[in-house]
C-alpha cells in the first residue's frame, strides 16, 4: 500500500512541493532477502522518482511476535539492510535504517502463524521539487477555443505500458480542473493516443486490441481524475484512438514516439457568454482572453475567439441588448472616488469598448442592440493593485445586459 503526503509552499514564480511517498514490502516468515517479485514492485515504485531531487530516504523494518525479541530485532535489521543495499545502486542520498522489530500483538493471534501484515519494511522517500507554474499557462487558451478545436496536454506522462500517471503529471491536471471549475460552459472530450504501432493500424484505421485498451484506459484515467476534483461527468467524454492518428509517421526516433504518445482535449462546447441570457438586467459578464497592446485600443488577434463567442451568444439570443464597457488598470485612488478623472484612462477604455462594438457590428449584430462606454479606472475590481495579476484583472472588457 502506498501513502502520499503533499505539502505546498508558495513562492514568487515557482510553487514548491515537498512530497513523502511510501511503500510497504511484505515478507514470508523469517525471510529478509528481496525476491524477484519484491524487487520488481520496488522498482515500479521508484520508476517515477527523480533521484537528484531526493532529500532523504528512511527504511523501517518490522517483524511479527513469533520468535524472541532479540531474534526479531536482528531480523528487522537484516530486512532494512537488504533493502538499503538494493536501493543504493539507484540513489546516492543518505539512507536511514530503523530496525523497529516486533509490532504489538493483536487481540486474536496465532502463536505459530504470526501476523503477515507485520512482516514488512516501509520505504519512505522525501523529495522537494520546484514546479515552474509557467509551464501550465498555455492551458488558459482552452477558455477561448471553439467547438471542435483541440489542445494537447504538454506535461502528462504515464508509466511505461500502463495507464498509471506519474506524479509530475498532477499539477497539469489540477490546473485543468481549476480552469474547468471556473468555466462551467466548457465541455471536453479526452482523447488517448499511443506510439509504436504497426503500419496496418494506420492504414486500416483499425486498432489492435492492446493499443485500443491502453489508449482508452489512459484517456479514462484523465477523465476519472477530473471527476475526483469535482468536475461533473456529464461535461466529459473519453476515447482511445490507439495508433490510428499519429502526429508523426513513420516514427524514426524516440522524439517522434514521444510526440505520438499523447493526450489531446477536443472542445465539445465552450461559450460562457451564453449566460448573458440567464443573468438579470444590469448584471455583467467579463470577456476572457481579450488583450490589447500597451496603451492601444485595437484588440490583438488573440482576442478574436472570444469576440466570436460574444457574437454567437448575441446571435443565438436576438432579444438581448447590451452595453460594452471598457476598464483600465494602473490608476490613482482619486479616480475611484470621483475626486479626479483621467482623460487618458477614459478615452482609452472608451475606444477599447468601441472597437469591440464595431467588430460585432461588422460580424452582423444590429447596431441598435449595442452601445459602449469607457469607465477608465473608476471601478477597479482590486484596489490597491499589488501584482501584475491584479492589474490584469482590472484591465478588462465587461458586457452589461440592458434588456432581454
Amino acid at each position: 500500500m502506498r501513502y502520499l503526503l503533499l505539502l505546498f509552499v508558495s513562492a514568487i514564480s515557482f510553487s514548491q512541493e515537498t512530497s513523502i511517498d511510501s511503500i510497504n514490502i511484505y515478507y514470508s516468515t523469517a525471510k529478509y532477502v528481496l525476491n524477484d517479485v519484491q524487487k520488481e514492485e520496488l522498482l515500479y515504485f521508484l520508476s517515477d522518482k527523480d533521484s537528484s531531487l531526493t532529500e532523504h530516504i528512511t527504511i523501517k523494518g518490522y517483524t511479527d511476535f513469533v520468535g524472541s525479541i532479540r531474534y526479531n530485532t536482528k531480523l528487522a535489521k537484516l530486512r532494512t539492510s537488504n533493502v538499503a543495499d538494493f536501493m543504493a545502486t539507484k540513489y546516492n542520498s543518505t539512507i536511514e535504517e530503523v530496525a523497529i522489530g516486533e509490532l504489538e500483538k493483536p487481540y486474536n493471534y496465532s502463536l505459530t502463524d504470526g501476523v503477515q501484515e507485520h512482516r514488512k519494511t516501509t520505504i519512505s522517500i522525501r523529495s522537494t521539487i520546484k514546479l515552474d507554474d509557467s509551464k501550465y499557462t498555455y492551458l488558459q487558451k482552452i477558455d477561448s477555443l471553439k467547438e471542435g478545436d483541440k489542445i494537447r496536454l504538454r506535461n502528462i506522462n504515464f508509466k511505461l505500458a500502463t495507464a498509471d500517471l506519474t506524479k509530475s503529471s498532477v499539477p497539469e491536471l489540477d490546473k485543468l480542473a481549476t480552469i474547468m471549475a471556473n468555466n462551467e460552459n466548457l465541455d471536453i472530450a479526452i482523447e488517448g493516443h499511443v506510439c509504436c504501432g504497426a503500419d496496418k493500424e494506420v492504414k486500416t484505421q483499425k486498432m489492435t486490441y492492446e493499443n485500443e485498451w491502453l489508449s482508452n484506459k489512459r484517456a479514462k484515467t484523465i477523465h476519472d481524475y477530473l471527476i475526483s476534483k469535482g468536475i461533473d461527468s456529464i461535461r466529459l467524454q473519453h476515447k482511445g484512438y490507439g495508433f490510428t492518428n499519429p502526429l508523426i509517421y513513420p516514427e524514426e526516433s524516440e522524439t517522434d514516439r514521444y510526440q505520438n504518445r499523447r493526450i489531446e482535449l477536443s472542445v465539445i462546447s465552450n461559450n460562457h457568454l451564453e449566460q448573458l441570457n440567464k443573468i438579470e438586467i444590469g448584471e455583467s459578464v467579463t470577456l476572457r482572453n481579450i488583450s490589447f497592446e500597451w496603451g492601444k485600443a485595437e484588440p490583438t488577434t488573440d482576442s478574436f475567439p472570444e469576440i466570436m463567442n460574444l457574437y454567437k451568444a448575441l446571435d443565438n439570443f436576438p432579444d438581448l441588448n447590451v452595453e460594452i464597457q471598457g476598464h483600465v488598470c494602473c490608476g490613482k485612488e482619486s479616480y475611484t472616488t470621483g475626486e479626479k478623472k483621467s482623460h487618458h484612462n477614459h478615452t482609452l477604455s472608451n475606444n477599447r469598448a468601441h472597437n469591440i462594438e464595431k467588430k460585432l457590428i461588422a460580424l452582423g449584430i444590429d447596431a441598435e442592440r449595442l452601445s459602449h462606454k469607457g469607465l477608465g479606472f473608476s471601478q477597479p475590481k482590486i484596489f490597491p493593485e499589488k501584482t501584475s495579476e491584479d492589474r490584469h484583472i482590472n484591465r478588462r472588457i465587461e458586457v452589461v445586459l440592458l434588456s432581454k
